[in-house]
């Protein structure tokens, strides 16, 4: 069971993830949010099984993202994490397919038994789907993979001298090859590593088999085989009308995503005599390119890019060149952004599509690793492995970019937070020098400052190397160093002047600071 957990508050998000990598069940929080709206851009391209989501957060709160999550991933579990004990919010969850509505801070095992469930439950769903499938059985087993075989070598033929003779041998192991045009459609499964790591071999082999004979079902039992990359390939006789033939591929896609929880993107070529089925082929192959420069699962017939010209590859690169001399994270997030809508905005051949990948490649990885330097080897980003992945094989080119732009407003968000420290620290240093002869504590500085104490002590130290506390008493005993030799105040006087009661303590703390005491010190260096 793959999680995503979504949670404003950095220390419980990173918790909550560390409790359920420490519970040893079948599932592992693969992504993690600060709000809604990421999200939900998230979701676009990783699969999701559960999200565990807070319900007040900023930009998108939980209980909206789960309404477009029921909208737009039906197959998505989710849990709801409040601090708030409110039946109105529990019952808008439950609205929204909710499985719970837990209260923080909540209890380890009520979390371990809720995600327990959920996973013997997805476990279940899955196995139905797969045994449905195996108790149908493939009747015939080997004339299925006859069939497959054959279309392969049909479909990649060239030249087809003899068809009357290859009509015949189709019609002998039950494929009709009757007609004498074809539109081709190309079925291609979205994120193929989530699949891959979803479904044992078998599973997969059995479920690849039921999407097969759902849409065989759908086209009126055309044509229809796997080819060697695992793209459903279906010859389409029976449709003339391309309008009609792009509504029953919606159907398709929709279908596909209600019985199998599966994505998928076509292409669809222009029509072509069975002699030449090859170039339809190529061409519905061709057009899915295009999914590269699509936000998401798309319908592309051929003749809508087939007048499309090659472009200056070089013009359309060079501004992620211009990327890496740039030090301003949240500038190259929107020149990165700027740059992938005008590319969507090209009418691009598919040469170029295909010269674009290959270089960006090489172009997002080098990228990636620039700015991961930016956050230093402590950083989450320190290993990319699983963002080189994305990168490489994910199914557009917007989805290849999420993790340079997540990597870019993590450097923003550090870069934010590490400018309102510095002001912080200023605040705090600027109090205690004016305040250091009052009885000030850490609580009272972070009350001035408005800051929870427990942080403010933290974030101080993270800052400046030293505690609130040790640079309070170093300000406290240079004033008194000052005092001890250009005046005659007497030990007890000084104490009080730089906010300590206790002169006692106070002689104390100058000698551990000191090594000497106030009398020792100011007779040592007396004038």
């Amino acid at each position: 069971m793959r999680i995503l957990v979504v949670e404003d508050e950095e220390l419980l998000r990173q918790g909550l993830i560390n409790m359920i990598e420490r519970m040893k069940l079948p599932c592992s929080v693969v992504a993690s949010s600060a709000d809604g709206e990421d999200a939900l851009e998230q979701l676009s391209y990783i699969g999701i099984d559960l999200i565990i989501t807070d319900i007040r957060m900023p930009k998108k709160d939980g209980l909206q993202l789960l309404g477009e999550v029921a909208l737009l991933y039906l197959e998505i579990r989710s849990i709801i994490l409040s601090g708030y004990d409110d039946f109105v919010y529990a019952r808008q969850a439950m609205k929204l397919k909710c499985m719970d509505y837990l209260l923080k801070p909540f209890i380890y095992s009520e979390l371990y038994e809720l995600l327990d469930k959920i996973s013997q439950d997805i476990i279940t769903d899955q196995a139905k789907i797969v045994a449905a499938f195996r108790q149908k059985g493939i009747l015939n087993q080997n004339q299925y993979f006859i069939r497959h075989e054959f279309l392969r070598k049909f479909i990649h033929r060239i030249k087809i001298p003899q068809i009357d003779s290859l009509i015949a041998e189709a019609e002998q192991i039950g494929i009709a090859l009757r007609a004498t045009h074809y539109f081709v459609i190309v079925i291609q499964f979205e994120d193929k590593q989530r699949i891959q790591r979803n479904y044992e071999k078998n599973d997969w082999t059995l479920m690849k088999y039921a999407v097969h004979n759902v849409i065989e079902e759908m086209m009126g039992y055309s044509p229809c085989f796997y080819d060697e990359e695992e793209f459903l390939v279906v010859l389409s006789t029976d449709v003339r009308e391309m309008d009609q033939l792009l509504k029953i591929c919606s159907e398709m896609q929709v279908k596909i995503n209600e019985l199998f929880k599966l994505v998928v993107s076509i292409g669809v070529s222009n029509i072509h005599e069975i002699a030449s089925i090859s170039n339809g082929y190529k061409e519905a192959k061709k057009v899915l390119k295009y999914r590269l420069i699509s936000d998401g699962n798309v319908i592309i017939p051929f003749q809508n890019v087939s007048a499309f010209k090659t472009s200056s590859v070089k013009m359309l690169l060079d501004p992620l060149a211009d990327l890496f001399e740039l030090d301003d994270a949240e500038i190259v997030q929107q020149r990165l952004k700027e740059w992938y809508e005008s590319l969507k905005k090209e009418e691009l051949s598919w040469e170029s599509i295909d010269t674009i990948e290959k270089e960006l490649k090489v172009v997002f990885p080098a990228l990636l690793r620039h700015f991961a330097k930016e956050l230093g080897n402590d950083s989450p980003y320190a290993q990319l492995g699983s963002e080189i992945e994305i990168i490489e094989y994910s199914d557009s080119f917007y989805t290849r970019m999420h993790p340079i732009l997540k990597m870019l407003k993590a450097i923003s968000t550090h870069t934010k937070k590490g400018k309102i420290e510095s002001r912080t620290s200023d605040q705090v240093m600027k109090y205690m020098k004016e305040h250091f002869r009052e009885n000030i504590t850490l609580t009272s500085i972070s009350e001035h400052i408005y800051m929870n104490s427990a942080y403010l002590s933290v974030m101080f130290k993270r800052k400046t190397g030293k505690s609130i506390i040790e640079v309070l008493t170093e300000i406290r005993m240079e004033e008194a160093k000052r005092l001890l030799l250009d005046s005659d105040y007497k030990t007890y006087q000084i104490a009080e002047m730089i906010g300590y009661k206790d002169a006692a303590y106070f002689s104390n703390a100058f000698k551990k600071y000191h090594s000497l005491s106030p009398k020792e010190f100011r007779k040592l260096n007396h004038r």
